[in-house]
This record gives C-alpha cells, sequence and structure tokens, in this order.
C-alpha cells in the first residue's frame, strides 16, 4: 500500500524524512509588522528573532491555503494522510479539509479515501488525573526531601525557605489526599516556586535563570486556574525577562540554540494569548510551551 504523511510546518519532520517522497511539509507564513515569513527551509530564524525583539507586537501566522494542500495531495500515493494544528488553534487543519475536497471533486478518490488527522488537543479542563498515582507520589517527595534536607543546610541556604518547602509540601499533600484540583495546581505551583532558590545556591547561573523562567510559567498556570488575568501577564513577563538571560548565555551547548529559539517563540504566543482570556487557548499554548522548554532546554 502506497502512501503518503503531509504535515503543517509546526510538524517537525526528522532529517531522514525531509527527502523522503513520503513526507511533505507545508508551511505557514509568519507575520511581523507586515513582513512576511514562510516557514519552510528558507526560514532565517536568526533574521526572524531579531525583529520579534524590536516589535512591540506579538507574531502572528496564517495557515497555508487549500490549494497549496491540494499540490501536496495529488501524487501517485493511494493513501495520503494530513496532521495538522489544531483546529482550535490555527486554520491550517481546515484548510486541509478543504484542500481534500478540492482533490475529490478536480480528481475523484483515491483508492482508498484520504484520511485526514483528527482534532486531537485535549482541552486540560477534561483530563482525568490519576490521585492515586499523585498520593504515591507525593510519599515519596516526602522521602527525598528527608533526605536531601541536610544537604540543603550544609550549602547554607536560607533556613526559613527550607522550612517554608515543607510547609508548602504538606499543604500540596493535604489538597490532593482530599482530591481538591483547583487548590492542588495553585499549591503544587507554589512548591515549584522554591526551586530556582535551591539551584542559585547549588547550580550556574544559566539553570538558575531557566528555574526561574519555568517557574513563572508554572505560577502563570496557577492563575489561570484562578482567573487572575493580571497576574497571568505579570508571571510570563518574568518569565521572558529570565529567559532573555538565558538565551544571552552562551555558556549552553550550541545544538540547543534552535530549540532556545523555538522555545522563545512559544513564549510569545503565551503572551499573546492572555489579551483573549479564553482558558483553552492558554491550555493549549502552555502545553505546547512545556512540552518544548521542559523536555529539550536544560
Amino acid at each position: 500500500m502506497s502512501y503518503k504523511i503531509v504535515v503543517d510546518s509546526c510538524g517537525e519532520l526528522p532529517e531522514r524524512c525531509k527527502n523522503d517522497p513520503h513526507f511533505e511539509s507545508v508551511p505557514l507564513v509568519l507575520d511581523i509588522d507586515g513582513h512576511s515569513v514562510i516557514d519552510d527551509e528558507t526560514f532565517d530564524q536568526a533574521d526572524f528573532l531579531k525583529r520579534v525583539a524590536a516589535s512591540p507586537n506579538c507574531p502572528k501566522s496564517s495557515c497555508p491555503s487549500p490549494e497549496r494542500y491540494l499540490e501536496a495531495y495529488t501524487c501517485e500515493a493511494e493513501n495520503v494522510y494530513a496532521v495538522t494544528l489544531s483546529a482550535e488553534l490555527s486554520g491550517s487543519y481546515n484548510s486541509a479539509e478543504l484542500g481534500k475536497k478540492l482533490y475529490k471533486e478536480e480528481k475523484g478518490e483515491k483508492k482508498e479515501q484520504t484520511s485526514l488527522s483528527p482534532d486531537t488537543i485535549l482541552n486540560n479542563r477534561n483530563t482525568q488525573i490519576d490521585w492515586e498515582t499523585l498520593k504515591k507520589d507525593v510519599e515519596n517527595l516526602h522521602d527525598i526531601w528527608a533526605t536531601i534536607l541536610l544537604d540543603l543546610y550544609k550549602v547554607d541556604l536560607d533556613s526559613n525557605s527550607i522550612l517554608n518547602f515543607g510547609k508548602q509540601l504538606d499543604i500540596v499533600t493535604s489538597n490532593i489526599a482530599k482530591e481538591d484540583k483547583a487548590n492542588t495546581i495553585v499549591a503544587l505551583a507554589d512548591l515549584y516556586g522554591f526551586l530556582p532558590q535551591y539551584s542559585a545556591s547549588c547550580l550556574n547561573e544559566f539553570s538558575t535563570n531557566l528555574y526561574q523562567t519555568k517557574a513563572n510559567i508554572v505560577l502563570s498556570y496557577s492563575a489561570v486556574e484562578t482567573d487572575n488575568w493580571e497576574e497571568v501577564t505579570a508571571r510570563l513577563k518574568q518569565a521572558e525577562e529570565y529567559f532573555n538571560k538565558v538565551m544571552n548565555d552562551m555558556s549552553f551547548q550550541e545544538k540547543k540554540q534552535y530549540t532556545v529559539n523555538k522555545s522563545y517563540i512559544l513564549l510569545k504566543e503565551l503572551q499573546s494569548s492572555v489579551e483573549l482570556q479564553e482558558k483553552e487557548i492558554y491550555y493549549i499554548k502552555y502545553k505546547n510551551l512545556r512540552r518544548e522548554l521542559w523536555q529539550k532546554v536544560r
């Protein structure tokens, strides 16, 4: 069975797939103050980031046209699959659907009907929480905390900070025991906020700035849960300030430069979503940023 997989340019094809005729990337177009940039192999990331930094406006993106998807579908493959951004986040999914309809009108069916990816980005509000696993995890955290407590005192960390972490851990434990989702999220975010204090005593400046960035992003998430959008804006502004220090610190490996730059763009998109004050849109952008920043920048 022959096949072809079409992705929009938010999908990252590995190197081995880029020259494989079974795969094709359909580019989105990025716009910053009227300057359009095609998100393909010609994309000049350094120039784009320079324009973003110099502009008071957040960059915008426009989806590929249905005709561009039609062009990608026109091939010898019997089965064509399209993988796109969520319909809630971009018009790319709808363009892919319209491209399928154009193909059917002009050329008829493939041997088997072209299949497009479903809208799979989850709404965090509807995610089921495994409370039993969380209860076991927090028990393990208590065990770990008891082990590292003395080590923290040895590095001359402020004793009040150490005691306050223990108190906050107790609050998290209590909320998890009650299976109280809203207060658990807030308490966990506050607990995460202690990490930059500890990293400053134990790690280098790059790691400390990275922890500060992540802590403020997590705290913005908890502020969304309580509908405190002013706090969300303030936290993300602080996150950007710390992340600018990360970007200017060349002590990290050169191969991480691309991921760091991409994380910065995702952070700017998260900031832009706050203007809408729509939790679902914020959750999608947060999830994209967290996947990039937490898993790839260390």
